[in-house]
C-alpha cells in the first residue's frame, strides 16, 4: 500500500511538472484551441464541450461551450475519471452511473445525461487534462464517433505541445489532415461557405446526401441546396449579421428541406456557425438527413392518431386520472354517459363522479392501482351531471415514468346499469315463481307419495308405474327449485350463515347416516376411510352438511353398481381436507373447466344424465367460499373423481 501511494506520488508530480512546462494555464482563449472544441460540438451535436487541464486542486477550462465557469474543484471535476483510467471513458446515461449520478452537474442545472472524455497525454504518457463533450439527453456513442473524439484529443495534444515556431508549418499541415480525415469520415454532411455565401468545401458526405461532386459545387450559392424559403431567409441574414448578434442566431439546430441535383427534396437538421482566417469570415454548416427520423415520427403520430379515434369513438367509457384525482382524459363515450361538456372536464375530478357508496371501494381500487396492482372487473357506481346513478364495471392499471414514479390510472368501463336491472327483475321473476311453485308442488309430491303407500287403496301396476314416474319428476322438481331458491339468496346476499366453532367428524357421520338410504337406492356402499377426531372447524353445520350431502350424492350416482364410495378426513399443515371419491367413469376434458358453472351436467355410466338440476357443484362451491374454504377437484377417466374441500383447522376450545 505504501509502495502504491509512492508511485501515485511520483505520477502526479511528473504530471504537474509537465502541466508547469506547457505554461498554459489562466492564459487568455486562443483560436486554436477555440476550433477544436466547436468542431467536438458541432461533430457530435451537443450542447457542451471542453478542454480542461488538471490542476492541483481544480480543472481549469482553456476552451469550453456550454459552461459558464472558468474552473471547477478537482473533486467535482467530471473528466477527472477520465484522467485516472488514463483512456477513452464514456458514460452513456450519468444518472445509472455509480460514481457520476451524485455529481452536481447531473443532480442539478445543467442535468447532464451523457459524458465522453479523452485523456491529454504529453510525451511520457502523463495525462494533463481532458477533452469533453457532454449532452442532457441519454445517447450511445458509436466506434466512428469514439476514433473522431481520439483524433480530436490528437489535435488538441499537438496544439499544446508545439509552439515552437518551427513546426506551425509541420503542425498546420498535420492539422489539416486531421481535419481532412474528420470530414471524410463523418455521416453528416458538412460545408463551408465564404462570407458571399459560396460554398468553398463539402465533404464526402455532403456529396452523397446532395448527389454533387466537390468540383459540381464548390464556388456554387449555398442556398441552391435548399428548397425552402425559410432557409434562404435565415441563410442571407446569418451572412449579413454583425459579430455581436451572432451569440442570438447560431449554433442553434433548425430543420430545413434540402434539395437533391436530381431535383428531390428531404428534411434535413442543421447548424450553422462561423469562424475567421485572418480578415475573413467563413461559415460551416452541419447537415444531417433525418428522412427517416420524419418518417417514423409521422408513423408515431399517425398511430397516435388512430389510437385517439380508437379510444374517441369506443362504446366503453375510457378515463385516465392523475395521483390526486384530477381527470386527464376522458373519451366521448364517458363525457355523453355522464353528460358533461369538454370544456366542463377541465375542472373535474374523480371524486365529484362518484356515488357515496362506491367512493371507499374506489380509493381501495386506486391505492391497488397506485402499487402496481391492476384490477380487473370491480364494480362502480359514478353520478351524471343531473345526479343520477349508473353502475359501470371495469379494468384500472396504473402507468409509470422512466424513473418509476407513478403517472396516471388508465380506466375502462362498461356501462352495465341496465343490465343489473334485468338481473334484479330476473332475481325477483324466479324467487316469486319459485315460491309460487314450491308449496303445490310439495302438496303433489306428498300426495304422490301417499298414493304409493296404498292410502288410496290398491292400485294396478300400470297405475302405480306412472305414479312412480310422477312421483320422481315432482321429486326433481322440488329439488331443482331449493336449488334456484339456494341460488337467488347467494346472489341477493340473503342466505344466512350462523357460525360456530365445531367438531368436523360429528357433522361427516350425520351427513353420512342421512345418504344411507340414497347409497341403496343406487345399490353402492359409504367407507370413512380416515378420521380426525380431535379436528374443530368454525362454520355453519347446516351448510356443511349441504355441501357433503351433494358430493355424496353426485359420487353415487356416478358409480357402478356395488361400487364404494370413500370419505377421507386428512390434515394439511393449518388445514383439514374433507374428500369424497368414486369410482365412476371421471370427468370429460372439455367440462372440466366449467364444472363449477351453472347447470353443467356430466353423464352417468350407463351415457345418461342423472337427475340433479347441475345447481349443485355451483351451489357447493359458493358456500365453501363462504365458509372461508376452497373446493376442488381431481379426476381421471375411467378411474374415478374425487371432490375435495379445505377448511381452517381448530383445536378444540377451552371452556
Amino acid at each position: 500500500m505504501v509502495v502504491w501511494m509512492a508511485l501515485l506520488t511520483i505520477h502526479e508530480q511528473a504530471r504537474q511538472a509537465s502541466l508547469q512546462r506547457i505554461n498554459i494555464l489562466d492564459s487568455p482563449r486562443e483560436e486554436r484551441f477555440d476550433r477544436i472544441v466547436r468542431t467536438a460540438q458541432r461533430l457530435f451535436g451537443v450542447p457542451i464541450a471542453y478542454i480542461g487541464l488538471l490542476d492541483t486542486d481544480r480543472m481549469w477550462f482553456k476552451s469550453s461551450i456550454g459552461l459558464e465557469a472558468d474552473e471547477i474543484g478537482r473533486d467535482h471535476a467530471m473528466g477527472l475519471m477520465a484522467i485516472e483510467r488514463n483512456r477513452l471513458s464514456v458514460v452513456s446515461d450519468t444518472t445509472g452511473h455509480e460514481r457520476l449520478s451524485q455529481h452536481p452537474w447531473v443532480k442539478e442545472d445543467p442535468y447532464v445525461r451523457f459524458f465522453a472524455g479523452v485523456p491529454l497525454h504529453d510525451r511520457e504518457g502523463n495525462s494533463v487534462g481532458v477533452l469533453g463533450v457532454m449532452d442532457f439527453r441519454v445517447r450511445e456513442f458509436q466506434e466512428h464517433e469514439k476514433e473522431s473524439l481520439m483524433d480530436l484529443a490528437a489535435w488538441c495534444v499537438q496544439e499544446l505541445y508545439s509552439r515552437d515556431v518551427h513546426k506551425v508549418e509541420e503542425r498546420q499541415r498535420s492539422s489539416e489532415t486531421r481535419m481532412r480525415a474528420l470530414l471524410n469520415n463523418v455521416r453528416d454532411g458538412i460545408i463551408t461557405i465564404s462570407m458571399h455565401g459560396l460554398i468553398e468545401s463539402f465533404n464526402p458526405a455532403a456529396e452523397s446526401l446532395f448527389g454533387y461532386t466537390v468540383g459540381e459545387i464548390k464556388h456554387q450559392n449555398f442556398l441552391q441546396l435548399f428548397a425552402t424559403p425559410k432557409i434562404k431567409i435565415t441563410t442571407q441574414e446569418i451572412l449579413k449579421t454583425e459579430p455581436a448578434r451572432l451569440s442570438s442566431i447560431l449554433g442553434t439546430g433548425g430543420e430545413a428541406v434540402a434539395r437533391r441535383k436530381d431535383g428531390s427534396e428531404f428534411p434535413v437538421e442543421l447548424s450553422i456557425s462561423d469562424m475567421w482566417i485572418g480578415q475573413y469570415r467563413m461559415f460551416t454548416v452541419i447537415i444531417r438527413d433525418i428522412t427517416e427520423r420524419k418518417r417514423s415520427e409521422k408513423a408515431l403520430q399517425e398511430s397516435e392518431r388512430r389510437y385517439r379515434e380508437l379510444f374517441e369513438n369506443a362504446n366503453d367509457l375510457i378515463q385516465s386520472v392523475g395521483p390526486s384525482g384530477e381527470i386527464l382524459y376522458v373519451n366521448k363515450a364517458w363525457r355523453q354517459t355522464l353528460g358533461y361538456e369538454p370544456h366542463e372536464m377541465e375542472t373535474l375530478a374523480i371524486w365529484d363522479v362518484l356515488s357515496a357508496t362506491s367512493r371507499t371501494r374506489y380509493v381501495e381500487v386506486f391505492q391497488k392501482v397506485i402499487q402496481g396492482q391492476p384490477v380487473e372487473e370491480f364494480e362502480v357506481v359514478f353520478l351524471t351531471r343531473s345526479g343520477s346513478e349508473i353502475s359501470l364495471e371495469g379494468n384500472m392499471n396504473g402507468k409509470f415514468n422512466s424513473d418509476g414514479e407513478f403517472v396516471s390510472t388508465q380506466g375502462i368501463f362498461r356501462d352495465i346499469t341496465q343490465r343489473k336491472r334485468i338481473e334484479e327483475m330476473k332475481s325477483e321473476f324466479i324467487s316469486i315463481v319459485s315460491h309460487e311453485l314450491r308449496t303445490p308442488l310439495t302438496s303433489i309430491h306428498g300426495s304422490l307419495g301417499l298414493l304409493l303407500g296404498g292410502v288410496g287403496g290398491e292400485l294396478s301396476e300400470n297405475a302405480i308405474s306412472m305414479i312412480k314416474i310422477a312421483n320422481s319428476n315432482s321429486e326433481r322438481l322440488v329439488r331443482l327449485i331449493s336449488d334456484i331458491l339456494d341460488i337467488e339468496k347467494i346472489e341477493s346476499g340473503k342466505m344466512d350463515f350462523f357460525m360456530e366453532m365445531r367438531p368436523l367428524m360429528p357433522l361427516i357421520h350425520q351427513s353420512i347416516a342421512e345418504n344411507e338410504g340414497y347409497a341403496k337406492k343406487y345399490n353402492v356402499s359409504m367407507n370413512l376411510t380416515r378420521e380426525l377426531p380431535e379436528v374443530y372447524v368454525y362454520v355453519d353445520g347446516d351448510r356443511l352438511i349441504q355441501v357433503l350431502n351433494n358430493l355424496l350424492s353426485n359420487a353415487m350416482k356416478f358409480s357402478p353398481k356395488e361400487g364404494v364410495v370413500e370419505i377421507a378426513v386428512e390434515r394439511f399443515e393449518r388445514y383439514v381436507r374433507v374428500s369424497v371419491s368414486d369410482k365412476g367413469p371421471g370427468i370429460p376434458e372439455e367440462l372440466r373447466g366449467r364444472i363449477f358453472d351453472r347447470f353443467t351436467q356430466a353423464k352417468s355410466p350407463e351415457g345418461r344424465r342423472k337427475g340433479g338440476s347441475g345447481l349443485g357443484l355451483s351451489i357447493c362451491k359458493t358456500i365453501t367460499e363462504r365458509l372461508k374454504g376452497q373446493l376442488n377437484f381431481s379426476t381421471r377417466l375411467g378411474e374415478g373423481t374425487t371432490f375435495y374441500f379445505d377448511l381452517l383447522a381448530h383445536k378444540q376450545p377451552t371452556p
